[in-house]
């Protein structure tokens, strides 16, 4: 719901969150480049030629498991974050997808906030960008952040 009341669509808050940051490892091809940052540290990284800036993203490996960094963004042809740890970052291309957001209006949107880890979908390869997000799913969303 927003703050009149009124519910709001998955696809527009994937679109908010997208407006936001211009501040499972199948779905992620790998990439040579890596890098070293300190925790805190501003990281800015050109992005690969090639590379869609909604679906390339940062990561770091925790007891073996990469870990999104879910707050970056790209500016500029730069892929810009805050390194919310000390080590090495690796970057990934996330290649999952939903059948139901193929060709939607919010597509870009929707994968900008499913590469990062914010929204997983409803099930079975389906977003639902139409259907109303409950209050769990966005305290799980803000949670994420």
């Amino acid at each position: 719901m927003d703050f009149q009341g009124r519910f709001i669509r998955r696809r527009g808050f994937c679109r908010l969150l997208r407006r936001i940051h211009r501040i499972h490892d199948d779905d992620y091809g790998d990439s040579a480049l890596s890098i070293w940052a300190d925790s805190g540290q501003l990281v800015v990284v050109d992005l690969p030629p090639g590379a869609n800036e909604n679906t390339f993203v940062p990561y770091y490996l925790e007891n073996g498991r990469k870990v999104i960094v879910p707050l970056s963004k790209v500016e500029d042809g730069k892929l810009i974050f805050r390194a919310p740890v000390g080590g090495a970052y690796g970057f990934a291309e996330y290649d999952g997808s939903f059948g139901d957001a193929d060709g939607h209006w919010a597509e870009d949107f929707i994968l900008f906030a499913a590469a990062r880890g914010l929204f997983g979908g409803v099930g079975e390869n389906l977003f639902n960008p139409d259907g109303s997000m409950t209050r769990a799913m966005f305290v799980t969303v803000l949670s994420r952040l």
